[in-house]
């Protein structure tokens, strides 16, 4: 058991590390999304995602859940905070628990090399992979004395997600994670 405690507390300073590699490399990087010049009779294109999101999405497949949190964009990476909530055991006889995790996290934006080092154009939508780890809390609404002992874990996610932009300040977003409830739908709101 202390071992793979141990082995948590490193996969999480190690994201932290990393974290903070890409916010003092974020100085090299530009300050605003590029924007092309538009001749008349095209239409506009949407802009990519820019800058601090708040992301909201709810989840009914493989479990009831919401998760908020917040995003702030860059060309190439995203920082991230999200409260993800499992509230699934709540609502349906089950042998789970339900539990709200803290996930702070990153990650890479893969159409973002292709903007940033070639100056494509956005495509309208992008896909990030990235990874998030935290603290969580799991309860019960009848829970024995030996299960509140373990009320606390540490999650690491994985995570996959496509976002489209939608309007000015609205994109939307599918995300595949690997903690329940896994596939979530919903919006980044920029703020």
């Amino acid at each position: 058991m202390r071992g793979s405690s141990a082995a948590w507390i490193r996969v999480f300073l190690l994201s932290w590390v990393l974290l903070a590699g890409l916010t003092t490399a974020n100085g090299q990087e530009r300050e605003t999304p590029p924007s092309e010049p538009i001749q008349q009779g095209e239409p506009i294109p949407q802009g990519e995602p820019w800058g601090p999101q708040v992301q909201v999405a709810l989840s009914t497949v493989g479990g009831n859940g919401v998760q908020i949190g917040f995003v702030s964009t860059r060309s190439i990476y995203t920082r991230e905070v999200m409260i993800l909530s499992d509230l699934d055991p709540l609502w349906r006889d089950s042998d789970r628990r339900a539990r709200v995790v803290l996930l702070p996290g990153m990650s890479l934006r893969i159409f973002g090399f292709e903007r940033l080092i070639g100056g494509a154009a956005y495509r309208g939508f992008d896909i990030d992979a990235g990874l998030r780890a935290g603290p969580g809390l799991a309860f019960d609404t009848d829970e024995t004395s030996a299960e509140r002992d373990r009320r606390f874990e540490l999650v690491l996610e994985p995570f996959l997600r496509l976002t489209s932009a939608g309007s000015e300040r609205l994109a939307w977003l599918i995300e595949l994670g690997s903690t329940r409830p896994a596939l979530r739908f919903g919006v980044w709101v920029s703020y």
